[in-house]
């Protein structure tokens, strides 16, 4: 993966229950559920909380995180659980396989970090084994604009 792996690279997942009843909605937010997030859509930080949806925001503006990938990590169509930790290393594969073609460039090099939005047991026996590869600043700083080099 070559020189970049010195440097200190936080890579994380957020647990995504999907099953929180009552949902408080906000007139000025425009959140979308994440059953319909889609690459190249840009979101604000959801947060550590299981939730059922993330506030989408015009790639233009400020912005924390870039969808990337929303990937189906279930080996078949009807596998049981497989463990919070087989879940963590299945979205991460699947988050670092396909981020070098969204961003067009050695991700190692890149001054961005993979984070990534993940079934927990609830969602996953709900029929939710997707998981969405986001991409944020190593440094934290908001993103503007698209990173996505095919668009």
């Amino acid at each position: 993966m070559g020189g970049g792996l010195d440097r200190q690279i936080r890579v994380g997942l957020i647990a995504v229950g999907l099953v929180i009843a009552g949902v408080v909605a906000f007139s000025q937010r425009n959140d979308v559920g994440l059953d319909d997030v889609s690459p190249g859509q840009c979101v604000q930080d959801p947060g550590d909380e299981p939730l059922n949806d993330v506030e989408k925001i015009d790639c233009g503006q400020p912005h924390d995180m870039e969808v990337f990938a929303v990937v189906n990590i279930a080996t078949g169509e009807n596998e049981p659980w497989p463990g919070e930790g087989e879940v963590e290393d299945r979205s991460l594969d699947a988050c670092l396989d396909r981020v070098e073609t969204y961003i067009g460039q050695n991700f190692w090099d890149s001054p961005y970090d993979v984070t990534g939005i993940s079934p927990v047991r609830e969602g996953w026996d709900d029929g939710l084994h997707s998981t969405i590869c986001l991409l944020i600043n190593v440094d934290g700083r908001p993103l503007i604009g698209s990173l996505d080099v095919n668009s």
